[in-house]
Formats: structure tokens, sequence, C-alpha cells
């Protein structure tokens, strides 16, 4: 590969992360925004505020697409999140959000209230974009400390980064590992999870997502963007740092989820439920 051809393509997978960053935080918007919301982020819609006009039309298009409807999926998705952050053992007062993007939990999150919040992006121009915004709201953080990082977790040196602004491997930590893995090499995504297991103390947590094989291979949009899935996702990448791990959830059959009922979205070319798999993880006590 030229140098030229990858410079196009870094472009091209920054443009594609933003695009994300804001349809996400989008979203949390207009679920903040329900009488019957699954969560409340205040600050959702004002970080989206800039990109709405361009991101309503297609939002409005997915909307009548019965097979796929992300806005649920992304709301559900939340709340899971939000839930094991909340249930997470009170040891663990660090807390890494990964592929960060527009996430204000820091400012909102009563369960992050006297911890160190640690957000890691590749966007230099997303977090400026969420530093101005915040502060033009003058939102008051609810984390004690917050630290925002510009790197690329594919490339080496984060973890350095992590280290530099304070963070402290021999105390538990809760990692936020949402929307990450399935959008990156399977090997690249094995050596994320390996150095995250290498920076954590025992008792250490946290939350992971998947998507199936179907998601990857079959459906327009997944195949565009998605570049690894699993269909057994408590034996996959995820399992081998050895932490135990709990399936809190799984979309790929009809159920009700705080509440709101969920329908499966089907693969284009087969009609086969996708999967999207929900789950947490601790890392056990070192044996002797």
């Amino acid at each position: 590969m030229t140098a030229t051809t990858s410079d196009e393509t870094k472009q091209q997978e920054q443009s594609f992360g933003a695009f994300m960053c804001y349809i996400v935080t989008y979203f949390r918007g207009l679920e903040s925004a329900r009488e019957d919301r699954l969560f409340n982020d205040p600050f959702a819609e004002p970080l989206a505020r800039k990109a709405a006009p361009k991101l309503a039309p297609i939002v409005a298009l997915w909307a009548n697409d019965q097979k796929t409807h992300p806005k649920h999926y992304m709301s559900v998705r939340t709340r899971y999140v939000e839930d094991a952050i909340n249930a997470r053992d009170p040891s663990n007062r660090q807390v890494v959000l990964l592929g960060a993007g527009l996430d204000a939990r820091a400012f909102y999150l009563e369960s992050l209230r006297g911890c160190h919040v640690f957000e890691i992006d590749q966007s230099e121009e997303i977090f400026a974009h969420k530093k101005a915004v915040m502060k033009e709201l003058a939102a008051p953080l609810v984390a004690a400390k917050h630290d925002m990082l510009i790197a690329d977790l594919t490339q080496p040196g984060w973890k350095e980064q992590l280290l530099a602004c304070g963070f402290d491997p021999s105390v538990p930590t809760f990692w936020n590992i949402e929307g990450l893995l399935m959008y990156i090499d399977q090997e690249l995504g094995r050596t994320i999870l390996t150095t995250i297991d290498s920076m954590s103390a025992p008792g250490s947590e946290f939350f992971g997502d998947m998507v199936g094989h179907v998601l990857v291979k079959e459906v327009e949009v997944g195949s565009q963007a998605m570049a690894h899935g699993e269909d057994d996702p408590l034996n996959g990448i995820y399992s081998e740092i050895g932490w135990n791990l709990e399936l809190t959830a799984s979309l790929h059959e009809p159920a009700t989820h705080f509440g709101r009922e969920w329908t499966p979205m089907l693969s284009a070319k087969t009609q086969t439920p996708v999967r999207f798999d929900f789950m947490v993880g601790k890392k056990p006590a070192t044996t002797s």
C-alpha cells in the first residue's frame, strides 16, 4: 500500500468515525426527548446540533425501513452500558471510555461522581467540538477529574498516554468497550484487549459488545463498515484475556428490553436475524 493510499484510507476511516459519532449522539438526543426514555443525556442534542440538518433526513429514511432500526438499537445499548457502569463495584474509581467521541457521561452520570474519567478518541476535531459545546453550556463535571486523550487505539502509544495522565494500573478500573471491536480487525482487537488486561488490577470490569458474522457478511450497511463479528461472543476474543464474562443481552430474538419491544434486524440476503450481544467482564483475583 502506498503512502497516498494509506492516507486516503485513514481519512475515510476518520470520516466514517465522525459520522458514526454524530449519528449516535443524535440518536441519544432523540431518546432523551421521549417521555418514556430509557436514559437521559441532556447534552446529546446540543452536541449533535450542528450536524442535525444533515442527519435528520438519514434518520427519517431509516425510520421508514422496517428491516433496520438503529435508533432503537442505540437506545437499548446505551441503557445497558449505563446500567453496567452504575452497577460496577464501587472500587472501580477509574473509568476509561474507549472511542469516546461525543460521550458526555462524565458530565451527567451520577455514578461517576468522584471518579477519574479518561476518554480516548482519535479525532482531535471531535474532542475540540465537545470541549467548545460544554464550555458554552457551562456544564459542570460530575466526575472528579476528566482527561481527554487523542490517540488511535489501533496503534501503539495510548497505554503510555493514559499513564502520563495519571492512570494507576494498581487500582481497579472500569473499561467501556462500546461500539469498538466490530469495526476493527480481529488481531487489532485482540491487541487492545491484551493491553487492557495488562493495565487492569484484579476486580477491574468492562462493558463490551459484539455483532454477529451475518452483519459483517450480508447486511449492506454493515459490510461497508464492520470488520469483525462473532456468533458465540462468550467464547470469542473477549474470552481470551481470562476475565469472568456474563452475557447481559442478545438482540437476535424478539424480546422486551426495559419495557421497549425489540424486533430483530434481518439480513438483506438470507433474512437471518442479526446478532447484537452485550456483555460485562470482571478480572478475577490473581491465583497463586
